[in-house]
Protein backbone atom coordinates (compact mmCIF):
# COMPACT_ATOMS: atom_id res chain seq x y z
CA UNK A 1 0.00 0.00 0.00
CA UNK A 2 1.11 3.37 -1.13
CA UNK A 3 0.12 6.63 0.65
CA UNK A 4 1.24 10.15 0.09
CA UNK A 5 -0.01 13.67 -0.95
CA UNK A 6 -1.88 13.88 -4.07
CA UNK A 7 -0.27 13.99 -7.50
CA UNK A 8 3.56 13.18 -6.73
CA UNK A 9 3.65 10.26 -8.66
CA UNK A 10 2.80 6.87 -6.65
CA UNK A 11 0.65 5.77 -9.11
CA UNK A 12 3.18 6.31 -12.17
CA UNK A 13 5.96 4.48 -9.92
CA UNK A 14 3.88 1.63 -9.06
CA UNK A 15 2.85 1.13 -12.50
CA UNK A 16 5.86 1.38 -14.00
CA UNK A 17 7.72 -0.89 -11.12
CA UNK A 18 5.12 -3.74 -11.64
CA UNK A 19 5.66 -3.75 -15.61
CA UNK A 20 9.14 -3.93 -15.83
CA UNK A 21 9.51 -6.38 -13.26
CA UNK A 22 5.99 -8.59 -13.68
CA UNK A 23 4.67 -10.21 -16.55
CA UNK A 24 0.81 -9.15 -15.63
CA UNK A 25 0.16 -6.65 -13.02
CA UNK A 26 -3.27 -5.61 -11.33
CA UNK A 27 -4.00 -1.99 -10.77
CA UNK A 28 -6.37 -1.39 -8.54
CA UNK A 29 -7.54 2.01 -7.02
CA UNK A 30 -9.75 1.27 -3.64
CA UNK A 31 -10.36 4.75 -3.43
CA UNK A 32 -12.71 4.70 -6.70
CA UNK A 33 -14.11 0.90 -6.72
CA UNK A 34 -16.43 0.32 -4.02
CA UNK A 35 -16.80 -3.38 -5.03
CA UNK A 36 -12.88 -4.12 -4.61
CA UNK A 37 -13.12 -1.75 -1.34
CA UNK A 38 -15.53 -3.81 0.52
CA UNK A 39 -13.27 -6.90 -0.29
CA UNK A 40 -11.17 -5.76 2.23
CA UNK A 41 -13.68 -4.49 5.06
CA UNK A 42 -14.83 -7.98 6.15
CA UNK A 43 -12.31 -10.87 7.67
CA UNK A 44 -8.76 -10.84 5.74
CA UNK A 45 -9.71 -14.14 4.07
CA UNK A 46 -6.61 -13.82 1.27
CA UNK A 47 -7.85 -16.36 -1.16
CA UNK A 48 -11.37 -14.44 -1.31
CA UNK A 49 -9.30 -11.01 -1.75
CA UNK A 50 -7.26 -12.69 -4.84
CA UNK A 51 -10.19 -14.25 -6.02
CA UNK A 52 -11.99 -11.13 -5.98
CA UNK A 53 -9.10 -8.99 -7.57
CA UNK A 54 -8.99 -11.41 -10.24
CA UNK A 55 -12.64 -11.27 -10.85
CA UNK A 56 -12.58 -7.27 -11.20
CA UNK A 57 -9.29 -7.04 -13.26
CA UNK A 58 -9.33 -9.94 -15.03
CA UNK A 59 -5.65 -10.80 -14.08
Amino acid sequence: MIQGPWQVGKTWLMKSFGQSEFEDVAYINLESSKELRELFESTFDLNRILLGIQVSTGV
